[in-house]
């Protein structure tokens, strides 16, 4: 097994992030979303903060959990987006906003997670080694 090739994609534009496809003419631009990054590990700690103590009685209501989940993803990924709407309006990019619908919108949030979070999203055409 190569690991490089199973496992490497271009730091770069994982940091910059890639336009996502979303529908026929949507997109949003992520940066690649690895949840035991350091990065994702101190919006977490700030995130949850107020919340440790129902989280070590694991007594957070799962609607909480979700949100901070969510906000943690849109802070750390989402960059912008275009042409996203809702019942044919265009609905400008803000974090506020990213994070409403994908509250409102479980599946989106799980299309655009999933894609975030697989390293071939941020792989050059050729095999990358670095």
């Amino acid at each position: 097994m190569e690991v490089s090739k199973l496992y490497g994609y271009n730091k770069q534009k994982a940091e910059e992030g890639v336009w996502i496809e979303c529908g026929d003419d949507g997109a949003i631009l992520c940066r690649y979303y690895n949840p035991q990054s350091p990065r994702v590990s101190a919006v977490a700690a700030r995130r949850t903060k107020k919340f440790r103590a129902l989280i070590n009685a694991k007594a957070l209501p799962p609607e909480k959990d979700r949100e901070i989940a969510i906000g943690i993803f849109v802070e750390c990924a989402v960059i912008n987006w275009r042409n996203i709407k809702v019942n044919g309006e265009e609905v400008p990019f803000t974090a506020e906003n990213a994070e409403k619908l994908f509250h409102d919108w479980p599946e989106f949030h799980l299309d655009v997670a999933t894609q975030a979070m697989d390293m071939k999203t941020f792989r050059d055409d050729e095999d990358v080694k670095n």
